[in-house]
């Protein structure tokens, strides 16, 4: 069995595919068969599955911050095409851009809350 990984047909070899990607690039993973779990990606990112496993929960924790951004910024263009929209003289338009920002709006303390809990020291 090869042990290094540069492509998908070598990184076959290494294991079987888990529905997992790979924290750094995205990427499938392979579990490795050896005593000590091990997983590596099709490029060579290569974990415990410890290390998976905080990977996986930084990789989380990113993706959540940008979209708590995303959505903030969705918010600020709603608004201002409503605010458009008002100065045009269209009701209804006006009325669905700002529906829709307030219904974004209302989610942004709540994903906010998520990510300023208190992290889990245990991890």
């Amino acid at each position: 069995m090869k042990t290094e990984a540069g492509d998908i047909p070598t990184a076959i070899e290494l294991g079987k595919l888990v529905p997992a990607s790979c924290p750094d690039c995205g990427g499938p993973l392979w579990e490795i068969d050896e005593e000590v779990p091990r997983f590596r990606c099709h490029t060579g990112h290569a974990y415990t599955a410890r290390h998976l496993a905080v990977g996986l929960q930084e990789a989380e924790e990113k993706s959540l911050w940008i979209a708590l951004r995303v959505m903030k910024e969705r918010v600020r263009v709603l608004r201002r095409m409503a605010k458009k929209e008002n100065k045009g003289g269209s009701r209804v338009a006006t009325d669905s851009f700002a529906n829709r920002a307030d219904e974004a709006e209302a989610h942004v303390p709540r994903l906010r809350a998520l990510l300023t809990l208190p992290k889990n020291k245990a991890g």
